[in-house]
Parts: structure tokens; sequence; C-alpha cells
């Protein structure tokens, strides 16, 4: 019997510690320390039970501290990779923005602009997500996203529209403006630098200007394929770069369709 208590502690915990380095690789930091925590009076109580139902002393320090340590030590590499340096790379960066937001706390029900602001950031980050982008940062009315080059997946551009649209079907995001713009960036942590960065976030705030839901720029457009049909609105010159944009306002309706 004491052969076999020793045989089965050792099989739980390391069974605990696997599904808790796991779970704690894939979350974020403080989910990852809160099971680590979690599993604490888990283990004790997998060892009472085990004396009350066997009759086999099952000690309990290995089921409690295994797998706090595997969380922990998997939290400190989840981390240690978020604190590494910054890393160039080209990607598509959507802005999306919700400007009724910021009407809505100055209406008669201002509480009711918290909740509106809480349902665009989860949809919009469901919207990224569903289609392999990251988030950039995420502030009052306005969340910032990037798509890179995936195998297997289309691209970068094409996503882009793919998450404004979803977004913008969701019922958080009947009022959202996008603006998408591609080039080479500078990411850091949960931080985007770059003209593609600064130029989508005023395409963002041009889009009530134009009377349009998603406005991209020609190399967006191009790079995306004919992904969402297209209308040709004008040029538009960056200060900060001297570049020289070319706007288009982005359909929803395939290119395949709007032939028809």
């Amino acid at each position: 019997p004491y052969a076999l208590s020793r045989a089965a502690t050792v099989a739980v915990a390391l069974a605990l510690v696997a599904a808790a380095a796991a779970l704690a690789l894939v979350a974020p930091p403080l989910p990852a320390l809160a099971l680590g925590l979690a599993l604490v009076p888990a283990g004790i109580g997998l060892s009472r039970l085990g004396f009350a139902a066997l009759g086999a002393f099952v000690p309990p320090l290995p089921l409690a501290i295994g797998p706090l340590a595997a969380a922990l030590a998997a939290w400190a590499c989840s981390l240690r990779a978020a604190r590494r340096g910054s890393r160039r790379c080209r990607a598509a960066v959507a802005s999306f923005r919700a400007p009724e937001l910021l009407r809505g706390v100055e209406g008669p029900e201002p509480e009711s602009a918290g909740d509106a602001a809480t349902a665009f950031h989860r949809a919009a980050r469901k919207a990224v997500a569903s289609k392999g982008g990251k988030l950039a940062g995420s502030e009052g009315d306005s969340v910032l996203a990037y798509f890179e080059e995936r195998r297997g997946a289309a691209a970068p551009e094409c996503r882009a529209f793919e998450s404004a649209f979803a977004l913008l079907g969701s019922t958080a995001g009947a009022e959202v403006r996008v603006g998408i713009d591609s080039g080479v960036c500078v990411a850091t942590g949960a931080c985007l630098i770059g003209p593609a960065a600064d130029l989508a976030m005023r395409l963002s705030d041009l889009c009530g200007h134009y009377r349009a839901k998603v406005l991209s720029t020609g190399e967006a457009r191009e790079a995306a394929g004919e992904c969402f049909a297209s209308v040709l609105i004008g040029e538009m010159g960056v200060e900060a770069t001297g570049r020289k944009a070319t706007l288009f306002k982005i359909e929803e309706r395939p290119v395949v369709l709007r032939r028809l």
C-alpha cells in the first residue's frame, strides 16, 4: 500500500504539473498565477480524498507545490517572452474606432457608454484574433491591431479587411470606423510604431468625412488582391513622412458580386 500510494502521488503530481504548465503557457500572466494558486487546494483535496477513499496516505506537498511551481515557471517564461526587444515586421495595420462612444459619455446615461466600450473592445479583440491578428493597443474609443504573414493563410491585408467587416457585422461594431494601411513597422511588446500605424489611425478618423466605414490606402488594397470591392476617393499627403497615399473606400461585397 505504501509503494502504491507513492506511485499514485508521483503520477497525479506529474499530471497536475503538466496541466498547469500547459495552461499557464497559453494564458496571460495573471490568470496563470491564479491557476497555480487554485491548484494548491485542489492538490490538498486530492490527498484527503485518497486517504478517505483508499485508506492510503498520499502526501499533499507534491500535489500542492508541484502545479504552483509549474504555473510560476510558465508565467516567468511568458513575461520574459513579452519583454524581448523590439523587432521590425511588415504588417497590415487596422485602426478600429467607435466615435459614438465619446458622444455617449455626454448623454443622459453616461454609464451605458462604459458598457458599450467594453462590448466594443471585446468584439474588436475577437474579430482580430479570428483572423490571426495581434492587438497593438486599445484605449477609449480606439483599438489598433496588426496582421503579419502566416503560412497557409490569406494575405495580411485581406485578413485585415475581413476582421474589419467581421467587427462591423457584430452588434457592438455597428458604428465602428476602420482605417487600414500596410508597411514596415516596429513591434515592441503590445506597442506598434511606424508610418503605417500612424496613417491607419488617421484614416479611421477620416471615415466620417468620406462617409465610409472602411478606408484603405492603395498599398493595402493592392496587396489584398480582389478580396473586396473598392471605390477610389483620391490622394492625400502625409506631412510627417512626406508620403502621398491613394485612398479607397472598401465595400463589404466581394468584387465578383459587384461584377455580377
